[in-house]
């Protein structure tokens, strides 16, 4: 169960209006993060009611976790149609510095926030 599940006091005072999350791990069953896109969606809209206008949604790339940009990417447009809310949502991911890093590096499978597409 995530956290945030009721109202807390930084929402009843504004201070997340206009806000941009750079880390969070909203797309839905593809590490620890959201399980469902129903859970995804649900905190989005709470975002929402929070003021935050823009999300990264940043999942995890690492040996554990072998997601591909080609897979995230995927996930992440399944995303964007089921979502019809008001928050700019883009995709980078969070990168380990792992055994596979410079692979992905030398193959030009990143994520980086900032850079989209």
């Amino acid at each position: 169960m995530w956290p945030f599940s009721r109202s807390c006091a930084l929402a009843s005072e504004d201070l997340l209006q206009g806000f941009t999350e750079y880390h969070c791990h909203l797309l839905p069953g593809v590490d620890d993060g959201a399980r469902t896109m129903e859970e995804s969606l649900r905190l989005l809209k709470l975002y929402e009611t929070w003021g935050v206008r823009e999300v990264w949604l940043t999942p995890h790339i690492m040996e554990d976790i072998p997601n591909t940009v080609e897979g995230l990417s995927a996930r992440f447009a399944d995303l964007k149609d089921a979502y019809s809310g008001s928050i700019q949502l883009h995709l980078a991911a969070e990168h380990m510095l792992d055994n596979l890093f410079e692979e992905r590096m030398a193959q030009r499978a990143l994520l980086p926030i900032g850079k989209e597409g």
